[in-house]
């Protein structure tokens, strides 16, 4: 069970970190070579490298945009500026990957935003995985990666640590087998 369990993880951020979109899901089901090259900017593995669809060796430039994984449901600085700014930013700067941390709450109540958006005012009142939809689609667009982290299982709050209190990827409320299919939706999310 462990070992078929790490091979589903490993395979899932595999999946994830290839692409966004609907080469996700395809690559998930997949793994045939000759389908490889129909992904525009898909990244795999050959051997001990990571290799884009031509087959060159891919260096990965990345940056966590954190928030996601705390109460305010969203990345941090949606106060202070356009979501697409802060990505075509991230992509000036020569970045190719984006780190999105998130807690198992968000997937399994997908709760509405209502702070931390003032520059964004399209995400106030829509679901925090509408935002994320949003992000990743335009990173996407404009052929940045992304790597999803599920961060912690409790959405972090004001003054409290409750990473200290978290040493396993689950915890009480949200048990491994919720664990696993957060993962799965995201992956037919994405």
């Amino acid at each position: 069970m462990k070992r078929s369990l790490l091979y589903f993880i490993l395979l899932l951020l595999l999946a994830v970190f290839v692409g966004v979109g609907a080469g996700i899901t395809v690559a998930l089901r997949s793994a045939s070579p000759a389908y490889h090259s129909f992904l525009p900017g898909y990244w795999h593995t050959s051997g001990t490298q990571i290799v884009d669809a031509n087959g060159d060796p891919v260096r990965i430039a990345g940056v966590t945009w954190y928030g996601s994984e705390s109460a305010y449901w969203v990345p941090a600085g949606l106060d202070y500026q356009p979501y697409t700014h802060v990505l075509d930013m991230v992509k000036q700067l020569g970045y190719n990957t984006i780190r999105l941390p998130f807690s198992n709450e968000l997937v399994e109540t997908n709760p509405i935003v209502t702070t931390g958006v003032a520059a964004n005012p399209q995400f106030r009142g829509v679901h925090a995985l509408d935002v994320m939809d949003a992000i990743v689609r335009y990173c996407q667009r404009i052929g940045l990666k992304v790597i999803l982290d599920d961060h912690r299982s409790v959405a972090s709050r004001r003054h409290n640590v409750n990473w200290l209190l978290e040493p396993l990827w689950y915890v009480p409320g949200y048990p491994e087998s919720s664990w696993v299919q957060d993962w799965v939706t995201l992956a037919r999310r994405y």
